[in-house]
């Protein structure tokens, strides 16, 4: 389940709190730093969904680096999670083209997403996620801050899985010192260029086929 972007009041809103680490296996520990869930005897990759098992969901952790002169960049880390606490974990290429924020959504920064899949050893889809943003922080998230080990709110992450589908808002974004609660955060100010740390509160929900 996913938690949707209040401007879609339509749809149905569900929050799954702490969904990244709910599909963790006994003995694993929370990475408030990327937002992910790690094994003890973890080295960078996990592949434990066996062959031909559907995942639930997934998460993003990692880095956006916005650059108007080198060009805006991404660094992600994707978890996919499947049933009986499976998971897979990943460092993946992605490249970010600037684009117009869904209408009526409060987005400070919008980028159009492609996956560089082919070499991908958790078997993800290149049409995972399609649209990738920073907005104002949404506040229905906040226990599931707490929840994560976070003490300071941000943006938001939001995400738009399918191309023209819903735009949901999945986890946090923020500098160093936002997250540390030493600089002040203006949700109507613009986007100042840096690096912006990542990570997903709740999972989102595997793309139907």
């Amino acid at each position: 389940m996913a938690l949707v972007s209040p401007v879609l009041r339509h749809l149905p809103v569900a929050l799954a709190l702490a969904g990244g680490a709910s599909c963790a296996a006994k003995g694993d520990s929370f990475d408030a730093a990327t937002g992910l869930t790690n094994s003890p005897t973890d080295t960078g990759l996990v592949t434990t969904i066996p062959k031909g098992t559907e995942p639930t969901g997934y998460a993003l952790g990692g880095e956006l680096l916005i650059d108007p002169i080198d060009g805006d960049q991404a660094h992600l880390e994707i978890t996919t999670f499947a049933p009986d606490d499976a998971r897979c974990t990943e460092p993946l290429l992605a490249e970010l083209t600037p684009a117009s924020p869904p209408d009526g959504e409060p987005i400070l920064a919008w980028w159009a997403v492609t996956l560089d899949t082919r070499a991908s050893l958790c078997n993800l889809p290149d049409d995972l996620l399609s649209e990738i943003g920073i907005g104002a922080w949404d506040a229905r998230l906040d226990v599931a801050l707490a929840q994560q080990g976070f003490e300071h709110a941000a943006f938001g992450l939001y995400l738009r899985p399918a191309a023209g589908g819903p735009v949901w808002v999945m986890g946090l974004a923020g500098t160093e010192d936002q997250l540390a609660g030493d600089e002040e955060v203006d949700a109507a100010a613009p986007l100042a260029d840096g690096v912006y740390t990542i990570a997903s509160l709740v999972q989102t929900p595997w793309p139907s086929r």
